[in-house]
């Protein structure tokens, strides 16, 4: 399989609207991000303000009261989890649901910018007290971290307006430029199905672009250099809405693939944490916060009605 790898900064690389693009760091891996003025967050602020504190289910995590949780994430994916304007404040849906899981159980967060592939190892050990980043829930890596699942997702294709490279179904991924983050689930996915789809039946192998920048990832799709971004149903969803006014990107279409729960990761030695935010979340699918605040991103049919630890295969 053959894979580029890609390094650049924002400067190099201009904006391609999807609201405000920013420059700057704000955590290692953070060399570009896309951010906006107003938007949703502006919506979900006063929902996430409204939650209050659970005293019973602040008590299953007594110990830790009085001091911020810090939550690792990689903050290059809107609309899950990016910066503002500011290049400074995270946003997103899963800023503003990691926020009020915590306020409901009395914890301040404390968000930390890493590259997606540090997450997990960041978590084993104890940079960070909990993930949340679009993190595919597997088998695999049930074997190293904990998991709390809060959204169902799967990989969509997306490539340019008017779809120039022809891509109408993954193996037309086959001697295509495929763009993702390192680390990924669209990456091990790939890597997993090239050889069978492609190789095995005398086509050219996918060429995996990978790049923890988002923006370049964007921007290189749709100078053309890429012929399509293999990403989460979110990502996708919010690109081709917002990227040149929705005049850029488009999603080729299908059920998404794979189907799998995205899931808030917590090291293994601390159940007690991973099972006070499984009922804190509960609390806020019951009490109708949490789709609100999905529905504010535009991300409601990635929605749960029952969270579970550790539900993905």
């Amino acid at each position: 399989m053959k894979k580029t790898w890609q390094f650049a900064t924002l400067a190099a690389a201009a904006c391609l609207g999807l609201s405000a693009c920013s420059g700057g760091t704000a955590g290692a891996g953070a060399s570009s991000q896309v951010g906006a003025e107003s938007g949703p967050q502006d919506v979900t602020a006063p929902i996430v303000k409204a939650v209050t504190k659970d005293d019973k289910l602040a008590g299953q995590v007594a110990g830790l009261q009085g001091k911020p949780i810090v939550v690792g994430a990689n903050l290059q994916t809107p609309p899950n989890g990016f910066l503002a304007a500011d290049a400074r404040t995270p946003i997103g849906f899963e800023i503003d649901l990691i926020t009020a899981i915590n306020k409901k159980l009395g914890l301040e967060t404390q968000v930390q910018n890493l590259p997606f592939d540090t997450l997990i190892t960041s978590l084993q050990s104890k940079r960070v007290s909990m993930t949340i980043s679009s993190m595919n829930d597997n088998a695999t890596r049930q074997e190293k971290i904990d998991f709390v699942d809060y959204f169902n997702s799967g990989i969509t294709l997306m490539v340019k307006k008017g779809n120039p490279s022809g891509i109408k179904s993954p193996e037309d991924l086959c001697g295509k430029k495929a763009s993702t983050a390192p680390g990924s689930s669209q990456e091990e996915w790939m890597e997993k199905v090239g050889p069978t789809m492609c190789q095995a039946k005398g086509k050219p192998p996918i060429q995996i672009v990978t790049s923890n920048l988002d923006q370049q990832r964007l921007n290189d799709l749709k100078s053309g250099r890429n012929d399509t971004e293999v990403n989460d149903l979110p990502y996708v969803s919010y690109a081709t809405t917002n990227a040149g006014k929705g005049q850029d990107f488009e999603a080729v279409p299908g059920k998404p693939i794979l189907a799998t729960p995205y899931g808030i990761g917590f090291h293994k030695e601390t159940p007690e944490l991973r099972d006070a935010v499984r009922d804190a979340l509960q609390g806020l699918i019951d009490d109708g916060t949490y789709g609100k605040i999905l529905k504010a991103w535009n991300v409601s049919n990635g929605a749960i009605v029952k969270t579970v630890v550790n539900g993905g295969k």
